[in-house]
């Protein structure tokens, strides 16, 4: 699931998402348009969405260490 998909199912704006992960408004639109942020960011995404975000969809280190580990 995207960002902005996960955002539209709970009703909520760009800024309630970015209280939710501590980030600014213009920064969780950067997120949604690329798909791509820190590692720590994508992780705490993943944690703040309760996993419905995969933040291996959002950080390609995370995506290797995940495939490196299975």
């Amino acid at each position: 699931m995207d960002i902005s998909t996960y955002r539209n199912e709970r009703g909520l704006s760009l800024e309630a998402f970015g209280a939710l992960i501590g980030k600014s408004k213009p920064h969780v639109h950067e997120i949604e348009r690329t798909m791509r942020c820190s590692a720590k960011l994508a992780l705490a995404i993943e944690a703040a969405t309760e996993r419905r975000i995969d933040a291996a969809d959002l950080n390609d280190e995370i995506a290797a260490a995940r495939r490196a580990a299975a």
